[in-house]
């Protein structure tokens, strides 16, 4: 997700743009856990994402 963000061709809120990206980027697995997490991945833009 750093990698879209920092690419800055989508607004992080509009999911499925930013994992259509993910993939352009070569970030499958990304994109993947963010179809499969949407609420979470909603809830990360808005709260921020904790580091694991």
């Amino acid at each position: 997700m750093d990698a879209v963000r920092e690419a800055q061709t989508t607004n992080m809120f509009h999911a499925n743009t930013v994992r259509l990206q993910a993939v352009a980027l070569g970030y499958l697995e990304t994109a993947q856990w963010i179809e499969a997490n949407l609420e979470t991945y909603c809830s990360g833009v808005f709260r921020g994402f904790a580091a694991l």
